[in-house]
């Protein structure tokens, strides 16, 4: 059933624990073929995946997270709130905000700053809508977003005390075991996450602060310290994969990445597209980590397809050899053995044969002078010292 068949799985008990299960599902394929991250970051509730595939979160925790996140948001419905994606820069997008905010009353704030070229707006569903009319009166893109809440805004500090009392102690459970230690950078503050541990109160400063995507997305990329106290990680980062069902940052990667690192030249694949077979997206992007050098398992990834099979495939090697095709050649001949081949005119006696190199306008003859195969120059011999000679004419 797709999307749009089921209008449900965009309620918000329901969309935020889908996509958190599809998102840790995914890093735990990949883990499971042992392919692993140096950094992550998360846009929104996908940090929740970030941490952790960064140990920095459970599985269990993850599970509570974004289970409640999707229980208290339903709760917030009838606040009247919305969202909408626009296509400028925050600079350029603040002016739009404050001639709103000047002629009316309610919330509109910049919820996510994605790209230097694309910003998303939360609040009141009036003020959207007003802010909406004045962009599409200037030719600026502006599409409101297929939901009811006003994420990333006071809207949520209505709800922030329950989700926290409802999470609780998150468990610490079970984490992903990494060879070598992965570095989140956070979206809430735009910086490397230090702690080892994220508690309840990190994931409700997500749920209401704006999303600094742009300034994650920076740090992550850029020479920032190491556990090692080195700066030179970003010299090994090229690829930066997308975990989740779409690849829905990949405008605002390439635009960031351009604008902020132009000569860094990292490439941007997703596991997930809409638009084409889910399988067939994995194993691309699967494909291209290995020929780009990344270490994983093959044979794990070869299995995978066939890992609850009762039957493994197994290599056939007593296949019966194909038979020759007659209709199509594949040998290599070299001009002069054609030539030898094809040659019009036949040996000579006197002359002997044509060169294998032949040139119809300088004629050359090549001739072994032999008495088993000339016996009459028997009757011409002027010396029988004197050797057989190679001829040419």
């Amino acid at each position: 059933m797709t999307e749009r068949e089921s209008p449900r799985v965009n309620l918000p008990e329901i969309a935020h624990p889908l996509c958190t299960v599809l998102q840790i599902a995914l890093v735990d394929l990949l883990a499971s073929w042992q392919i692993f991250p140096k950094r992550v970051t998360g846009h929104s509730s996908g940090e929740i995946a970030a941490a952790y595939w960064s140990g920095k979160l459970s599985r269990e925790g993850a599970w509570k997270v974004a289970y409640y996140r999707g229980y208290v948001s339903s709760k917030q419905l009838s606040a009247n709130g919305a969202m909408m994606a626009v296509g400028l820069g925050a600079s350029q997008l603040q002016p739009y905000l404050d001639s709103v905010k000047g002629k009316n009353t309610g919330e509109l704030i910049i919820a996510c700053h994605n790209s230097p070229k694309n910003n998303t707006v939360s609040g009141d569903d009036a003020m959207i809508d007003r802010l909406r009319s004045l962009l599409d009166a200037d030719g600026i893109f502006a599409r409101k977003l297929n939901v009811k809440n006003a994420y990333h805004s006071a809207h949520m500090h209505a709800i922030a005390q329950d989700y926290l009392r409802l999470m609780g102690t998150l468990p610490y459970g079970r984490r992903l075991a990494a060879p070598h230690q992965v570095h989140m950078f956070s979206t809430v503050t735009g910086q490397q996450v230090k702690e080892e541990h994220l508690p309840a109160q990190y994931w409700v400063d997500n749920m209401v602060s704006p999303v600094l995507f742009t300034s994650g997305l920076v740090a992550m990329t850029s020479n920032a310290s190491s556990s090692h106290g080195t700066t030179d990680l970003a010299d090994s980062l090229r690829l930066l994969v997308e975990i989740g069902p779409h690849s829905t940052l990949q405008s605002a990667i390439k635009e960031t990445l351009a604008s902020k690192s132009p000569k860094l030249g990292f490439k941007y694949l997703a596991v997930l597209k809409r638009t084409d077979h889910s399988l067939n997206t994995l194993l691309t992007t699967v494909g291209f980590l290995a020929s780009s050098g990344c270490e994983l398992d093959f044979h794990a990834v070869n299995q995978a397809p066939h890992s609850k099979a009762k039957r493994r495939p197994r290599l056939l090697v007593d296949l019966p050899p194909y038979s020759f095709k007659h209709t199509e050649k594949i040998l290599f001949e070299s001009r002069l053995s054609k030539n030898l081949r094809t040659r019009k005119i036949p040996r000579h006696d006197l002359f002997g044969a044509p060169i294998t190199d032949w040139n119809p306008t300088a004629p050359r003859w090549r001739h072994f002078v032999r008495l088993n195969e000339n016996p009459w120059l028997r009757d011409h011999m002027v010396s029988p010292k004197l050797p057989t000679r190679q001829l040419h004419y």
